[in-house]
């Protein structure tokens, strides 16, 4: 594997050749990118992937959220690599068959990320670890900064999940619903999370406001059948609703003890903002960062806005 070396160019890839520019990002990055697996803490072994840039100043991990995968991250991965960041992917489990979203615990993605970053240290040796987290992968970080205190050093956790939507049912209905179709069996899909792989999606009803950012993500999944996911099992749903008193304990949100960046979009249909909200209050190192007038892609916006979104990371990652 090759060392990435920064570029000095460090503008937004224009939408009108977002395409183009990022399959020939895909192709520069080729030979500096590792692809291997790790063994979590049940055995289960899970994919990710790696970047080390030249004379690094911190490590990042990118963390995805529900039914995603980190080539979805390459444009977020280019702008770390050439801000001198090793960047790092873990895909979360269940997350690369292409069928539907499965998990036991959901606290099992947590000790997943945990040995990750075990795995990892070998690789970034004394380095700052810092933790950029998106929607799902957003309550994952927030419940491994809980759990494992001081193993990472910042994180950003834009539009996390901390507690879902639930097709616009109020939360105890949702969680007494969820609670009895469990009873139909945890591994059949769930009626309160439905959907399934779309190619001729429209931007318009998505997450994303950037109609270029957009249909990079249609082509991953077009190209890759592993990247199809969609939909939920009872189980996950349940675990998934069921986090919430846990990430909003108080206890636990005082056991973390690193600065916390949390953004909230304001058009968000997936995640409730008025949780992340309650989650900022109890954690005395976190603040908040609103956009009311975004979807709930932070980094799948257009580039007027998302330009401001990201230098927010950046300084926070370099005050």
């Amino acid at each position: 594997m090759e060392l990435f070396h920064p570029e000095p160019d460090r503008t937004l890839l224009k939408e009108e050749t977002y395409i183009e520019s990022l399959e020939a990002i895909r192709a520069r990055l080729r030979n500096c990118r590792v692809a291997e697996q790790f063994t979590s803490f049940d055995g289960i072994k899970l994919r990710w992937e790696g970047y080390l840039t030249e004379n690094a100043r911190a490590a990042v991990v990118i963390l995805h959220g529900f039914t995603e995968f980190p080539e979805k991250y390459l444009e977020l991965t280019w702008y770390f690599l050439n801000r001198g960041y090793h960047v790092f992917l873990p895909t979360l489990r269940g997350h690369d068959t292409g069928e539907i979203i499965h998990v036991e615990h959901f606290d099992d993605y947590v000790r997943d990320l945990h040995c990750f970053i075990v795995r990892i240290r070998n690789e970034i040796k004394t380095l700052p670890l810092y933790l950029y987290a998106h929607s799902m992968g957003g309550a994952v970080g927030a419940r491994h900064l809980q759990d494992y205190p001081g193993e990472l050093q910042k994180a950003v956790l834009t539009a996390p999940m901390l507690c879902p939507r639930a097709s616009d049912v109020p939360y105890p209905v949702a969680l007494c619903g969820a609670r009895a179709l469990l009873l139909r069996g945890g591994r059949k899909a769930s009626s309160l999370f439905h959907g399934g792989y779309n190619p001729n999606a429209r931007v318009e009803e998505s997450n994303a406001a950037s109609e270029a950012r957009f249909q990079w993500n249609l082509k991953c999944r077009a190209e890759n059948p592993a990247y199809r996911s969609s939909g939920a099992t009872n189980r996950w749903v349940y675990e998934s609703l069921a986090l919430r008193r846990r990430v909003l304990n108080r206890r636990n949100c005082r056991k973390i003890c690193v600065p916390v960046l949390v953004f909230s979009a304001g058009l968000d249909t997936q995640v409730r903002g008025d949780v992340q909200r309650t989650f900022v209050s109890r954690v005395p190192s976190a603040r908040l960062e609103c956009y009311p007038n975004e979807k709930h892609e932070l980094f799948s916006t257009k580039n007027e806005v998302l330009g401001e979104y990201l230098q927010k990371i950046f300084d926070f990652f370099e005050e």
